[in-house]
């Protein structure tokens, strides 16, 4: 069996949210390998030991919200794309997440049907 072509990490705090998409991306694409986490702690310290190719990020969560996530990813892994994919709609939390690094801003669940061509968009924009 061939490795994986492409390693995601997706850090969401929704326990539910975090396995439908960890299952989602596996299953939308076989040459994904998907690690999910579920705080800001975990996605830092596995960050240090494995290389991703595209980092999915919630907003809001209880540790460390996803733009400042986002601003600590940038400063170690700068040309990995970041996707931001939160229930935040008002454009001052896009902006905010944008001036951290985040190369883009989906919304849950209104963006859904963007979710997939955006993450194929950004892996073979890296690439």
């Amino acid at each position: 069996m061939l490795p994986p072509d492409y390693r995601i990490l997706y850090v969401d705090d929704d326990v539910d949210s975090l396995e439908v998409m960890q299952l989602w991306l596996s299953h939308d694409d076989e040459r994904y390998s998907v690690k999910a986490v579920s705080c800001a702690k975990d996605a830092l310290s596995v960050i240090n030991k494995e290389r991703f190719d595209l980092f999915i990020l919630d907003y809001r969560m209880p540790d460390v919200d996803g733009a400042d996530l986002c601003y600590m990813i940038k400063k170690v892994h700068p040309k990995t794309p970041v996707l931001i994919y939160s229930a935040l709609a008002r454009e001052s939390d896009r902006r905010i997440g944008f001036k951290a690094g985040a190369d883009e801003f989906l919304i849950k669940p209104n963006d859904f049907d963007k979710f997939a061509p955006t993450v194929r968009r950004l892996l073979a924009e890296a690439r």
